[in-house]
């Protein structure tokens, strides 16, 4: 599970999926302001597609005083696409089916996960000073 801004850092998706998860869960109050509408969608998708994984994300929709939360709750297959999904708007229950097979299939297809360099990633645990 990872808890909504959570989902902007790769690495804690990545940590899920080496320790076999499947499915990640990502319950949030994500907010519509500026850009972030977007952000929710791209990162759902990015999550997934790193991971060959599925990604199921609930969000608080509508307003509360003056923020206004972006909804949009969604199902995302292992290659990215959109299954189920509400609006900005929209509360409920949001079902899907998930086939845990195609991950098997995609993880063949595409072998992001065995082909990486973890060796090279040094530089990530070391203190950034780009301030």
């Amino acid at each position: 599970m990872l808890i909504c801004y959570d989902v902007c850092f790769p690495e804690t998706s990545r940590l899920l999926a080496l320790g076999g998860a499947q499915l990640i869960l990502v319950p949030s109050a994500w907010r519509a302001s500026h850009y972030f509408k977007e952000w929710w969608d791209l990162n759902l998708a990015c999550r997934a597609l790193d991971n060959l994984v599925y990604v199921a994300a609930v969000n608080r929709c509508g307003a509360s005083g003056e923020e206004i939360f972006a909804g949009k709750s969604q199902i995302v297959d292992p290659v990215g696409r959109v299954l189920q999904s509400f609006g900005v708007e929209e509360e409920g229950i949001l079902y899907g089916e998930i086939d845990l097979g195609q991950i098997e299939k995609e993880r063949d297809f595409n072998t992001v996960l065995i082909d990486r360099h973890p060796e090279d990633y040094a530089g990530i645990l070391e203190k950034w000073e780009g301030k």
